[in-house]
């Protein structure tokens, strides 16, 4: 699965058509060659879509082919998409795949890719390619990059929390694992969707609004029991996370703040932390994960807190001002791809030269020095703003304090304080949804639908 990562500022320092009308027992296969649409094979308008997600390779031979065989049985009802997705940060034979896609020749691409009982390199793969009748030049620049889709596919997965080689009914996984299903299993849920499809359209739901109104539901049913633990950057009494997590009063203000994400997404994720702290960083890489899950709806934030008793407040002051700055002045460097304001470039950039020096410590003004010629910040300006906003961060964390923060790292969504360390990438993902699913979530799938899930019979 891939995954975008921090800005690396060690490296800026260092230099459609629609299907006819399928015939009993024939498989009708779609070709989009945009880019951005998925691989099919069935009727746009069919009742049932079935999403396989999958590595190419041969571990998913298998479940590819009972899907295949579940859709020639029932052509005019299912809609199979594939959905390649990478492993491991391989995205050199699922990227050439996508490529093929493109370029109008999926399905022979996928059967060369899935026949091959050695492992795919990459003289082996352009060798398919020229065999299929690729473009070489286009497929070795997308092996080379990889396409967005894999990344698409990949938040798409992630927010049923399973890994590849799953697949999804209408929107809703199934209860046991791909792997594990029989024909049978595959049957009795492709008829469960069905009969639901078909009630949903008895009672006035649009055809087309089927995935979506049944995704909605799935998501509206989340698990938000969540117990952050760990240690933070302060020696604080925060011995436990109190089991209903307080809310943030008053409010934290967050305009001026550096932020991940679009800016008037409704919900924020908010650390606040050093800006020199391993565990910060590692907070930041774990809330952008999930807000690329649900990039038009979740944000992140992040601002300064330390403990200003601290013998290296001074330097951190210096630096948490630094970033405040940035965000008024702006920085000329941008991320490719990325939704990040210019204060987020600067956080992030501070703390790739803090983790690539390796605890060794230096004075904070020659790390804003450094940083502030990497990401081309006006030399002018941004001397100016520093001196008349200096004790700006420290105001800030004193508003927090008077909030209810007491140490760093802290988590805050949907208004509440998480004190006590951050929680994995999957939990949080579980509050966020906990947050989205009674609003957001919530409004998007229709009140009458009932939960739900496709399930398999037990074996």
């Amino acid at each position: 699965m891939t995954r975008r990562t921090l800005p690396s500022l060690a490296l800026a320092l260092l230099a459609a058509a629609l299907p006819a009308a399928a015939n009993p027992g024939h498989v009708e296969r779609v070709e989009h060659h945009d880019v951005a649409s998925a691989p099919s094979r069935g009727p746009l308008n069919a009742l049932v879509t079935i999403e396989i997600f999958f590595v190419p390779g041969s571990s998913s031979i298998q479940p590819l082919r009972r899907l295949q065989a579940l859709q020639t049985r029932h052509p005019s009802r299912i809609r199979l998409v594939y959905r390649v997705v990478a492993s491991g940060g391989q995205v050199m034979v699922p990227s050439a795949l996508l490529e093929a896609h493109a370029q109008g020749h999926f399905f022979e691409m996928l059967d060369a890719i899935q026949s091959r009982t050695t492992r795919v390199d990459r003289p082996a793969l352009i060798e398919m390619a020229t065999r299929v009748g690729l473009d070489i030049h286009r497929v070795v620049a997308a092996m080379t990059h990889g396409p967005d889709a894999l990344d698409d596919n990949a938040a798409r997965l992630r927010r049923f929390h399973r890994q590849t080689n799953e697949a999804l009914f209408n929107g809703v996984p199934l209860t046991r694992s791909l792997a594990a299903a029989t024909d049978g299993d595959l049957e009795t849920a492709y008829k469960a969707t069905l009969d639901r499809a078909e009630d949903m359209i008895d009672r006035g739901a649009e055809p087309s609004t089927l995935s979506d109104a049944f995704e909605q539901e799935a998501l509206a049913s989340v698990d938000v029991e969540v117990q952050p633990s760990g240690e933070t950057d302060d020696d604080v009494d925060v011995d436990v996370q109190p089991a209903d997590p307080p809310l943030a009063t008053p409010p934290l203000a967050l305009t001026g703040l550096p932020t991940f994400g679009r800016p008037d997404a409704p919900l924020p994720i908010v650390l606040l932390c050093s800006p020199v702290s391993t565990r910060c960083r590692g907070g930041l890489d774990r809330a952008m994960d999930v807000q690329r899950v649900y990039p038009e709806l979740v944000r992140v934030v992040w601002a300064p807190w330390y403990d200003v008793a601290r013998p290296d407040a001074v330097d951190l002051a210096l630096l948490a001002d630094a970033a405040l700055c940035a965000e008024v002045v702006g920085t000329a460097a941008s991320t490719e791809g990325e939704v990040s304001s210019s204060g987020w470039r600067w956080v992030t950039g501070v703390l790739d030269v803090t983790y690539a020096r390796r605890g060794r410590r230096v004075p904070a003004v020659d790390t804003i020095d450094q940083v502030a010629k990497a990401l081309h910040v006006d030399e002018h300006a941004f001397a100016a703003c520093r001196a008349g906003q200096a004790g700006t961060a420290v105001e800030r964390i004193a508003a927090a304090r008077h909030s209810g923060v007491r140490a760093a790292p802290t988590l805050m969504v949907g208004g509440r304080l998480y004190l006590r360390g951050l929680p994995d990438a999957g939990q949080l993902q579980r509050l966020v949804e906990g947050e989205l699913a009674p609003g957001v979530l919530g409004q998007l799938a229709p009140s009458w639908v009932r939960p739900t899930v496709v399930d398999s019979p037990a074996r």
